[in-house]
């Protein structure tokens, strides 16, 4: 036992101050638990947002391909359009020539220029009179606009060879809906 010469009061610490530290402790400690809880949390926000901005750029192209492949799409149908806008469709020529044939007149060739409108037949019937009659159906058909007889000869078996140049009306070559 350790011998005292002066004698000491006991210090006595006040119990507010004993409360206080106390408080104090437990604040310290909640706030550390505290502080470790929301750096995980911040983890965890972080792994997700990252996570997320990953699924928006996978989206992201998967968009920019579909908008690239919607573009050339696009780009096809556009070029089909202006290859159709620029078709000739001759289909409507032959069905003129199947109405304004004479049964007697047989077409042996023919010569297509839709860029200048012409159209060159050169064909064979009976007679001369036959002739004629095919040659005033064409003209009055109203998708011919001009026809001329550009030559006529015999064959040898005494039938008539002939070649008529037409100039077309245009609308002959457009499509019809």
């Amino acid at each position: 036992m350790p011998i005292e010469i002066i004698p000491k009061k006991k210090v006595v610490t006040p119990p507010w101050q004993i409360i206080f530290f106390s408080i104090s402790i437990i604040l310290l400690l909640f706030s550390l638990s505290f502080y470790f809880f929301l750096s995980s949390q911040e983890k965890e926000y972080q792994n997700k947002i990252s996570e997320i901005e990953g699924l928006i750029q996978e989206e992201a192209k998967k968009e920019e391909e579909k908008i690239k492949e919607v573009v050339r799409i696009k780009d096809r149908i556009s070029t089909f359009s202006q290859i159709t806008e620029k078709h000739v469709f001759v289909s409507d020529l032959f069905e003129v020539l199947a109405d304004t044939t004479h049964p007697k007149v047989f077409y042996k060739s023919f010569d297509l220029n839709p860029g200048k409108n012409s159209f060159n037949l050169l064909g064979e019937t009976e007679n001369f009179f036959t002739l004629g009659q095919q040659f005033l159906l064409l003209k009055q058909n109203p998708m011919v606009n001009e026809i001329e007889l550009s030559r006529i000869s015999k064959t040898k078996e005494g039938k008539v060879e002939f070649t008529f140049n037409l100039t077309l009306n245009p609308n002959i070559f457009k499509w019809k809906e």
